[in-house]
């Protein structure tokens, strides 16, 4: 949802006994990029701010501590800084400006539109409640050019508390310290931007209190660039040879496309896979960001036994955060933090936009089991990991986005392509949205014998919710097997 407000408001100034009136017009852009997150953008008379808010869904604000991260062009993280506020962060802009000016020279170097694109801040937050605490994890797209016109923003999430999003509660919270005496880390940098609260609760026996808050920290990241990602994938294979008259598989990206982040989550309550948000958004509602076809012909491109695919040119990134519980007995004094033992691992992917047109990519490997190739190591990842879903073939087979989407989202698997073991299958794959791709594979006519294939599609083992809803993710990578006499 994106709509713009024409606000205005009349001011009467006396000026030396004389009354003047000014009028000052400006112009407020809301918008509702991710599920349970509003984006205000709106100018003020003074400094440019980003205002953070995190409230439930009945407007009732939560004190709370929000990292910031952007993951900038050359494969970096950027950390903005912790912020704590009691369901209100307001934050320096200048910082933030400074990332989305970077963002804006990186994309007219390659050619593409500033308007067009809008990469995200990644936010984690901790609510500090009266059981205990919460996560909330959010990836917010951003208009650059409407940053860099000097308009300041409002992000507002809404979120509903659950025992699923619980952390850790309060009976927890008091021996942290105690069990990790060892571990503990002093600091006085805890807190970018400290405003009027220094703490986020406290808990007091005798007149003796320990204040504290939750954090999130990055504990590691891993970046790739300007990687080769199947979105369509064939593995063709059997009594092969001679009789796969070809596979022709296509892709294309139209519109207002999206490009998810997953993430799961462990906290006491046990480990939760969800879709926080978007990477990158691609804007245009006529433009047509790809469109690419390839075909490839047996006994020409491949003999007997191969993996062929089509997809396109990704960043990729794996971060790993870990929860902190950092506390003091004395306001004004240092933090002293320790690990709360719960983690999020978050994976990213982005396309590779040149000159406003997502780079395609293709692989033809006829050595499907050398170990040697991006598309066998992706499907041998799904393969094993993922489940497959049997579909007839007969004499040929035709598979398309509508039809492995029936109550899933469209993926592309990345986590091979970072460190697979250190992914949970579950969120090896990313959702890209809306993506149209095929794949026909007919056998060829004259040297049927008898010949038939059996297909299947591969989805994601658990389900994860995204807006409220739970969903598989499903790849387009498709096993042919070819059966019959020789």
């Amino acid at each position: 949802m994106r709509r713009a407000v024409l606000l205005a408001a009349a001011v009467a100034l006396v000026l030396g006994g004389a009354a003047s009136t000014i009028l000052l017009l400006g112009f407020s852009y809301l918008e509702s990029p991710v599920p349970g997150v509003e984006v205000k953008y709106y100018r003020l008379p003074a400094a440019q701010k980003l205002r953070l808010v995190v409230e439930d869904p009945r407007g009732r604000r939560y004190p709370a501590t929000l990292s910031i991260y952007v993951w900038m062009p050359n494969g970096s993280l950027v950390d903005l800084g912790r912020f704590l506020g009691r369901g209100c962060v307001e934050v320096d802009a200048q910082g933030f400006v400074r990332v989305l000016d970077e963002w804006r020279k990186h994309l007219v170097e390659q050619g593409d539109d500033p308007g067009l694109v809008k990469p995200s801040i990644l936010l984690l937050g901790v609510v500090h409640g009266s059981d205990g605490v919460y996560g909330v994890f959010k990836a917010v797209p951003i208009d650059i050019e409407k940053v860099l016109r000097g308009l300041s923003i409002e992000v507002r999430i809404y979120e509903e508390l659950s025992s699923e999003n619980l952390l850790a509660p309060l009976d927890r919270v008091e021996g942290l310290a105690r069990s990790n005496p060892g571990s503990v880390v002093t600091t006085t940098g805890l807190f970018s931007g400290m405003g009027i609260e220094d703490f986020c609760s406290a808990a007091c026996v005798h007149g003796a209190c320990r204040y504290y808050c939750f954090v999130w920290r990055l504990r590691e990241s891993a970046s790739v660039l300007d990687q080769g990602v199947p979105l369509a994938a064939a593995y063709i294979h059997g009594n092969a040879s001679g009789r796969a008259n070809s596979v022709t598989l296509v892709e294309r990206m139209a519109g207002d496309t999206s490009f998810g982040v997953s993430a799961a989550i462990r906290g006491s309550s046990g480990a939760r896979y969800a879709v926080i948000g978007f990477s990158m958004v691609l804007r245009g509602r006529d433009r047509v960001w790809l469109r690419c076809e390839a075909t490839f012909f047996g006994s020409r491109d491949f003999e007997g036994d191969a993996i062929l695919a089509l997809g396109i040119k990704m960043d990729l990134l794996l971060a790993r955060y870990g929860l902190m519980y950092c506390y003091k007995t004395e306001l004004g004094a240092p933090w002293r933090c320790v690990d709360a033992g719960a983690e999020a691992v978050i994976v990213t992917a982005r396309p590779v936009v040149r000159g406003n047109t997502v780079v395609p990519w293709s692989e033809c490997d006829d050595e499907p089991r050398n170990g040697v190739g991006v598309a066998e190591k992706v499907f041998r990842y799904v393969e094993e990991r993922w489940r497959m879903r049997v579909i007839d073939g007969d004499r040929a087979v035709y598979l398309d986005t509508p039809r492995i989407t029936e109550g899933a989202k469209l993926a592309v698997v990345v986590a091979p392509l970072l460190d697979g073991e250190a992914v949970p299958p579950a969120i090896a794959g990313v959702p890209v949205e809306p993506v149209l791709v095929v794949c026909y594979a007919p056998l060829h006519a004259p040297r049927l014998q008898g010949a038939q294939i059996r297909a299947g599609y591969f989805y994601s083992p658990m389900e994860l919710s995204y807006g409220g809803d739970l969903y598989c993710l499903a790849v387009l990578y498709t096993d042919i097997l070819i059966v019959g006499s020789r």
